[in-house]
């Protein structure tokens, strides 16, 4: 399942804008109703359905959530 990233989403609902509407419209020819798993960016995963795909943004209803198991589980701090 494709994932891609957005922080327009919460537990019930979700937007994708800029570039990927593109990508998920006519490259991967998705339609509503398809899923796709959704990363807020802050470790948490939504697999989502798409309600809509409009010219500029694809609304998504929000099925479940869970944090990413890619995400690491320590916060890690370089310094040079």
């Amino acid at each position: 399942m494709p994932k891609f990233f957005t922080s327009q989403i919460d537990a019930d609902a979700g937007v994708i804008t800029g570039p990927d509407v593109r990508h998920i419209a006519r490259v991967l020819r998705h339609q509503p109703g398809d899923e796709l798993l959704v990363c807020d960016g802050q470790g948490r995963d939504y697999r989502c359905r798409i309600a809509a795909i409009e010219e500029d943004r694809v609304l998504l209803a929000v099925l479940a959530s869970a944090p990413c198991p890619a995400e690491p589980s320590v916060q890690l701090t370089v310094y040079q």
